[in-house]
């Protein structure tokens, strides 16, 4: 969204354990991001770092705990506890800030920002899992676990907002087990700079960064260039090629949307298995992701 004078700013929540702290970023993190004094100096990475940081422990405060209840109320889940909730709801933050230079992304856990420079993809995010050297050992130090690649055995990830369970008030946020601290990366706008992509793990599950970007290089002359008069796509057959690019024109002629957001649907149709078994559980995840 635009949301400042030649600022752009796009985001991915990715909740699990409930939608709560997922909404509740949604409805509040914008506002946050806007009242740290950092951005209105213009220094986003601060600015970015701090509202973070600030979000995540507003969960825990008396107000948020009751926002995170009538979040829960509001979608079906009749519940009480804003305590339980702040401990047992989270979600991964993957959020890019665009001025007319720069890239800036922060993040928190495994969704993950890709740019194509030249049809190259390059990482702006890295996905933070306990099994990484630097993320382990930060769990270790806070007193906890890494088991079956899983914080305490059952967490997948090592960043996170919300997750308090594994969060410790007295540490620092980058010394929690499950820290709500985010990485930034500062990419330039270059005349190579062609888009980006945020996704969460449901996408980059199914598709390393450069097979992403491939896939949208390739599909937006399709997109461009379709009409059902003139789908001339062969029937489908035993050839992966041919059912592939049927398909790929099924998901064009299908959309509700136009340009980018039908290549979203696109992916995702692609990524979502047709056979359980054969696809071992991948492309079953819940898929956000947007194009830029």
């Amino acid at each position: 969204m635009n949301f400042e004078p030649d600022l752009h700013l796009f985001a991915v929540f990715d909740g699990h354990g409930g939608c709560e702290v997922a909404k509740y970023c949604k409805k509040y993190y914008i506002d946050l991001l806007r009242a740290e004094p950092a951005f209105a100096a213009k220094d986003y990475e601060s600015a970015l770092r701090n509202s973070f940081l600030k979000i995540d422990r507003d969960l825990i405060s008396e107000k948020g705990k009751k926002e995170l209840v009538k979040i829960a109320r509001e979608n079906g889940n009749d519940v009480t506890d804003g305590t339980e909730l702040s401990k047992q709801c989270g979600c991964t933050a993957n959020v890019c800030l665009v001025t007319p230079t720069h890239i800036y992304v922060a993040n928190t856990g495994d969704a993950r920002c890709v740019v194509s420079e030249n049809k190259k993809a390059i990482d702006l995010s890295v996905d933070h899992k306990p099994d990484l050297p630097s993320e382990r050992s930060r769990v270790y130090a806070a007193g906890h676990t890494v088991e079956d690649s899983r914080v305490d055995g059952i967490i997948a990830i090592s960043r996170a907002l919300g997750d308090w369970e594994y969060k410790n008030e007295r540490l620092d946020a980058d010394k929690m087990a499950v820290s709500g601290h985010p990485e930034i990366r500062v990419h330039p706008i270059g005349p190579n700079t062609e888009f980006f992509i945020c996704a969460c793990d449901g996408i980059w599950d199914c598709m390393t960064s450069q097979v992403a970007v491939d896939f949208v290089h390739e599909s937006i002359p399709k997109v461009v260039g379709f009409s059902k008069k003139n789908d001339k796509s062969p029937p489908a057959r035993k050839s992966s090629v041919a059912n592939k690019e049927k398909a790929l024109n099924a998901s064009i002629e299908a959309s509700k949307f136009k340009g980018l957001a039908t290549v979203v649907e696109m992916m995702m149709d692609f990524n979502c298995p047709t056979n359980l078994a054969q696809s071992d559980g991948l492309g079953t995840d819940n898929m956000t992701c947007i194009i830029v």
